[in-house]
């Protein structure tokens, strides 16, 4: 498998004059319509986007006196539903992941771009510090986001990973309530932020983990507290153990899910050397269905399951409920990782977006994520800033360049594809 090219972070802006804002087609000529996924409860997103909206609403309106559209945002059953509306017009823009965008964004065209579909916007987001102080993921004594990116680390590269991600923690919080040391923190969400995320380093990908009961892994003799740190880079133990997992292990079933899905077969497979398609179907169709993260990471918290694949950190995902977050972090731990995963954007329908408004939109999304009272509704999806249009580059250079990046990361998953379409 080819390596996926490390999305670049740090790209400005190229802030075109706007002369007219219009959309184009499209079933409700009043309404500019936005999609989320919910990985949180749809209410509460809806109350949390409301700001973003009015806000784009304004923006678009000052920009151009004869946009007069209402700006809509609505949550989508999952990406897939997200997808096929942005495909098909319904939709002007989807926060999406990238193997989402690629299975909807049509046809290629001669020059590079696609039929139906673009890319408005790659994220960026903070690094986790587990990953930018891993010595594996640094250049001359500094983190290297390409080397954190590469798909060619090894099951013990990823194994030592997450046992370094669980030793942060420990050091930072009382995990086990056997210390009652003064300099550990209050086991809260803002001091769980500050531990996990490295503001000073911002990457172009994510990873998913697998976070584990501590309950259920104590009655497995390889994988107890004196055994745990040698067998997770044990491939034969490692497979053993998600092969025999059946109902406790959670995966997504959005098939084109990267980080509850795809990512974590292509683990299962490429790393754990689970390469019998029917082996990795049986563990799909034998495993407990996950929701959403916060309904994963409630899973493995609780016991429900004893494993649960998703993005870092599922558990800081139930930050909203303290009790919740508390037992999440204290009766979990990391026992694996998976290979990064390019990071997910903000996609447009050419049905709908033409180029002038496409770039008045990479510019106010630009705006938006760095304003405070917004904060809260780009966290949903842990975006930080996006990427866009280089000063050098045309917004069709742009998104050629995307499409590229995109592509790869494609043909990288393309066996784990065919699998998941076949369930």
């Amino acid at each position: 498998m080819k390596k996926i090219l490390s999305i670049i972070g740090g790209i400005s802006i190229l802030v075109a004059p706007v002369s007219s804002i219009i959309s184009c087609g499209g079933d409700d000529g009043n309404t500019f319509n936005i999609s989320f996924v919910p990985s949180i409860n749809a209410t509460d997103i809806q109350n949390t986007v409301k700001p973003l909206q009015d806000k784009l609403e304004s923006y678009l309106k000052a920009k151009d006196p004869n946009f007069t559209k209402k700006v809509k945002i609505t949550t989508s059953l999952n990406y897939e539903a997200a997808g096929s509306s942005m495909k098909a017009g319904k939709s002007d823009l989807a926060f999406l992941p990238v193997n989402t965008y690629d299975s909807f964004r049509g046809e290629s065209n001669n020059d590079g771009t696609y039929s139906d579909a673009g890319v408005l916007l790659i994220s960026s987001r903070d690094g986790l510090a587990a990953e930018t102080n891993y010595s594996a993921f640094k250049d001359n004594g500094v983190f290297s986001d390409s080397k954190g990116a590469s798909q060619d680390l090894t099951l013990e590269s990823l194994a030592n990973l997450s046992m370094e991600y669980n030793d942060l923690l420990d050091k930072n919080f009382d995990l086990n309530n056997k210390s009652k040391e003064e300099s550990k923190l209050e086991l809260n969400s803002d001091n769980i932020n500050k531990a996990l995320y490295d503001k000073n380093n911002q990457v172009s990908y994510y990873r998913s983990y697998i976070f584990a009961n501590k309950d259920y892994l104590s009655k497995k003799e390889d994988f107890n507290e004196k055994n745990i740190r040698e067998s997770v880079k044990d491939k034969d133990k490692m497979a053993k153990l998600i092969k025999e997992a059946g109902k406790s292990l959670s995966l997504g079933r959005s098939k084109t899910s990267s980080g509850s899905l795809l990512y974590p077969l292509l683990w299962m497979n490429k790393t754990l050397g689970i390469d019998k398609p029917t082996e990795l179907r049986d563990i799909y169709k034998s495993s407990t269905e996950q929701s959403n993260y916060v309904n994963a990471a409630q899973q493995v918290a609780d016991g429900t399951v004893g494993l649960a694949l998703g993005y870092a950190d599922i558990r800081y995902d139930l930050k909203n409920d303290l009790a919740e977050l508390q037992k999440a972090f204290k009766n979990t731990i990391v026992i694996g990782a998976t290979t990064g995963i390019p990071n997910d954007g903000i996609m447009y329908s050419r049905k709908k977006v033409d180029e002038t408004l496409a770039t008045t939109l990479r510019t106010a999304f630009k705006e938006f994520v760095k304003d405070p009272s917004l904060k809260e509704v780009f966290d949903l999806y842990g975006h930080n800033d996006y990427v866009g249009v280089g000063n050098d580059q045309t917004s069709k250079e742009f998104e050629i360049q995307r499409d590229k990046i995109i592509s790869n990361n494609v043909e990288n998953l393309a066996s784990i594809k065919e699998i998941v379409e076949s369930l």
